[in-house]
């Protein structure tokens, strides 16, 4: 049987670092289920698409979520992430469950 197409949605402002490959990491708020293998990665509110590979995927809760995660994920902080997914998530509190996903991001002209 064939994998479905998966899909992470990102904000406009994220573009540029899943294009130049620096944004690796994207936490999402619940324990979702995407798996390893192909994601679209695509904004909801310009034209924009790209093609990335899923490496990894870990379960835990918002407190859980190590430095190098929250680095990888474009925040400078803790509190910075807390924020930051506060803004999409207004009810994530530190016990939060959340999905770090490990993400290969390469434009496709490469």
């Amino acid at each position: 049987m064939k994998k479905p197409l998966q899909c992470l949605l990102l904000a406009e402002s994220l573009i540029d670092s899943a294009m130049s490959g620096e944004k690796t990491v994207t936490i999402r708020e619940g324990h979702r289920d995407y798996q390893t293998g192909k994601v679209i990665l695509a904004c909801p509110d310009v034209n924009w698409c790209m093609e990335a590979s899923i490496t990894d995927v870990r379960h835990t809760t918002l407190d859980q979520v190590t430095e190098e995660e929250y680095i990888d994920d474009g925040f400078v902080s803790r509190t910075d992430m807390f924020e930051g997914l506060a803004n999409f998530y207004p009810d994530i509190d530190l016990t939060s469950p959340v999905t770090v996903i490990q993400l290969t991001c390469k434009p496709t002209w490469e």
